[in-house]
């Protein structure tokens, strides 16, 4: 366990500590996860989450087309704006491997897992996430009621993770 300095506190949850009041927002509002037991590591409050799918046959030029525009709208208004929104995400990246028949999506967050995956659904990065993962093998879609079970079982945890910014 990270030792504090004598004058550091440790920042609670977002949603209910005063003193983070404007810096994160979580568009579910939800206290209970209903996934507690992600496979995903954790440092602090920041989560690491990592999915690897199969590329659907003959689909890998057109996800190739789509993470383009992925990347081409991350410089989008909308989709900085629902970012902040969100307000717990770090990072992420998207990569095509094993001789163009995989797929990884890997990212760092904070806070709960379930809340996570809650919040990139009812915002447009939620569209922007079904156009790409369309491509996998058996994804149901972002606001399917199965799409957590589905990222569960292609999600891996990863062997070491730690954070700058556990806090």
């Amino acid at each position: 366990m990270r030792a504090m300095a004598p004058h550091a506190q440790a920042l609670g949850d977002p949603r209910t500590d005063p003193r983070q009041e404007g810096l994160a927002m979580t568009t579910t509002g939800a206290t209970q996860p209903t996934y507690p037991e992600h496979p995903g590591r954790t440092d602090g409050v920041s989560n690491e989450f990592t999915v690897f799918t199969r590329i659907k046959q003959g689909e890998t030029e057109a996800l190739r087309e789509d993470l383009a525009r992925l990347s081409d709208a991350a410089n989008d208004e909308n989709v900085h704006a629902a970012l902040r929104q969100i307000g717990t995400l770090h990072d992420a990246r998207h990569v095509i491997f094993d001789n163009d028949t995989r797929f990884m999506f890997a990212s760092v967050f904070d806070g709960s897992w379930d809340t996570y995956i809650d919040d990139f659904a009812k915002t447009v990065v939620g569209e922007r996430f079904d156009k790409v993962f369309s491509h996998s093998e058996g994804f149901p879609g972002v606001k399917d009621p199965g799409a957590k079970d589905w990222f569960l079982a292609h999600q891996a945890p990863a062997s070491v993770f730690v954070s700058a910014t556990p806090t």
